[in-house]
């Protein structure tokens, strides 16, 4: 086994206010509405992998891993906590869109409960997958600070901070995978499902914020979306590699974002004092 990932747990200081911009991302409605999407979605992921790691934590037997889970479970609850934020203020824009919101979100708490009890493994794996996907996503945003550049406060802040623990805790459900046996292609199916569900929910979320603004067929902002993720030293070109790495039997979570400072970022988001922290594999919590 790896050696268990060394988390620290920090609560981001943010404002949401009528002030704050709906079109934060470079005033582009297509942008920012598909991170918006992302955002709904977050809530009851972050639950469904606390709940697939803690539904078969008993086969970890490391107790260095038993405290990082520990911690992976306080920074997921800040997560979920620091997005619910953002998706009210959103609803408080977007009415319309409360109710489409929680018949989702209670279609993925439903969905994720069944497989916690009757196949927790699968659970599991999907958890893998989708830690993958976050910390991919993560890296490529911190190696391209024009994208940051781009945002205002305080979306710019929630997504660096949201990206440091996506990277920071990258391998722990991997770790809690591999102690509970699991294997190969169950990872790698998991992986098929994650990316699907991930693009459709947030594509279908991004449709409708655009469709209510009427800008659904702006082409000059669906011009810069393309710009942003697939031109030079796009977004998306930057998730290919490390995407296809997962596919390898020799995968390991732990082998990525090995260059990205923890530590520099961190200085750029305001944080309430004190954080919790790091809590090191040797360390109590």
């Amino acid at each position: 086994m790896s050696q268990a990932p060394s988390l620290s747990i920090r609560t981001p200081q943010l404002a949401y206010t009528a002030e704050s911009p709906v079109y934060w991302f470079g005033e582009n409605p297509c942008l920012s509405h598909l991170l918006h999407g992302l955002s709904f979605l977050f809530p009851p992921g972050e639950e469904a992998f606390v709940r697939s790691v803690q539904r078969l934590r008993h086969h970890v037997k490391d107790p260095a891993l038993n405290r990082a889970i520990d911690a992976f479970i306080a920074q997921e609850s800040l997560h979920g906590a620091q997005h619910r934020l953002l998706n009210r203020w959103l609803t408080q824009r977007y009415p319309s869109v409360e109710a489409y919101t929680q018949e989702i979100q209670s279609a993925i708490r439903r969905d994720f409960t069944i497989l916690d009890r009757y196949t927790p493994r699968l659970s599991l794996a999907i958890t893998v997958a989708l830690e993958h996907l976050t910390a991919i996503a993560a890296t490529a945003l911190l190696e391209r600070p024009q994208l940051l550049a781009m945002m205002q406060e305080p979306m710019r802040s929630l997504l660096v901070w949201h990206a440091l623990e996506e990277i920071e805790h990258r391998s722990l459900a991997y770790e809690v995978y591999q102690a509970a046996g699991g294997g190969y292609a169950l990872r790698t199916l998991a992986m098929l499902f994650a990316s699907f569900m991930l693009t459709t929910q947030a594509l279908r979320y991004q449709f409708k914020l655009l469709h209510h603004d009427r800008q659904l067929w702006n082409g000059r902002a669906w011009g810069q979306l393309f710009k942003t993720l697939f031109g030079k030293n796009g977004y998306a070109r930057g998730l290919l590699g490390p995407y296809l790495a997962y596919w390898s039997p020799r995968f390991h979570p732990a082998k990525g974002c090995q260059h990205i400072s923890i530590e520099e970022w961190q200085k750029t988001i305001p944080l309430k004092t004190p954080s919790h922290g790091p809590y090191p594999p040797s360390a109590p919590l």
